[in-house]
C-alpha cells in the first residue's frame, strides 16, 4: 500500500496529496477487480465451450440401434415360441434387483442408441467391434442350448450381451453408457446367480 502511495504521488514531482492518492488507488483497485471478473468469466466461457466441442450431444446412433435389435432377437423368438419346460420362465427370487436392472436397461438403450461422443472415429471394423460381434454369436449360441439350462448356457445368456453393450460403448467413446451399462450388467449377474446358479 505504501508502496503504490509512493509511486503515484511522488513519481511525477507533484505535492503530497492524501485524497489524490486515496482516489487513485481505489481506481487501481476497481480495475484491479474488474480485470479478475473478466478473466474469471473468460475461463468459465473457455471450459464451457470446450466441454461442448470435445465431448457428447444427442443424436441417432443407427450402430447402436442395430446391436440392440440383434440382442432382442432371440428374446422374442422365446417370448413366440417357449421351449417344453422352460426354467427361465421361473418366478424370479430378486424382483427388486428386476426392476432396478430393467431401469438400467431403458437408460442404456438410451444411451447407447442417443447419445454420441464428438470425437468418436467413423463406425469400422476394430477389436472392440469384433467383441461386440463375437458376444453376440456367443448369446445366440447360448440361447440354442437354452434347453440344456446349465451353468455354461446361464452364464452365456447373462455375460455376452453386457459385454457387447460394452464393447460398442467403448469404441464409440460413449463414457455416459458406461454407467448403466455396467448397472444393467451387475443387476444381470444378480438375477442370473440367484435364479439359477445356486
Amino acid at each position: 500500500m505504501l508502496k503504490n502511495i509512493r509511486s503515484l504521488i511522488f513519481s511525477s514531482g507533484e505535492s503530497f496529496n492524501f485524497r489524490t492518492a486515496k482516489k487513485a488507488i481505489l481506481q487501481r483497485s476497481e480495475k484491479s477487480q474488474f480485470n479478475k471478473r473478466v478473466s474469471e468469466r473468460n475461463s468459465k466461457l473457455k471450459l464451457t465451450t470446450l466441454i461442448r466441442r470435445q465431448f457428447y450431444t444427442f443424436g441417432f446412433e443407427p450402430w447402436g440401434l442395430a446391436l440392440f435389435l440383434l440382442i432382442m432377437i432371440p428374446t422374442v423368438i422365446w417370448s413366440a415360441m417357449p421351449a417344453p419346460n422352460d426354467v427361465l420362465r421361473a418366478s424370479s427370487l430378486t424382483p427388486r434387483i428386476d426392476t432396478i436392472g430393467s431401469i438400467f436397461q431403458v437408460l442404456m438403450i438410451a444411451a447407447v442408441c442417443l447419445v454420441r461422443n464428438k470425437e468418436r472415429a467413423a463406425f469400422r471394423a476394430t477389436p472392440l467391434v469384433a467383441g461386440a460381434v463375437l458376444c453376440c454369436l456367443l448369446y445366440g449360441a447360448s440361447w440354442v442350448a437354452c434347453g440344456a439350462a446349465n451353468a455354461a448356457v446361464i452364464v452365456g445368456l447373462t455375460v455376452p450381451p453386457c459385454m457387447a453393450f460394452l464393447f460398442f460403448a467403448l469404441d464409440r467413446k460413449n463414457g455416459i453408457a458406461l454407467i448403466p451399462i455396467l448397472g444393467f450388467a451387475a443387476c444381470h449377474v444378480i438375477y442370473a446367480a440367484v435364479n439359477f446358479l445356486q
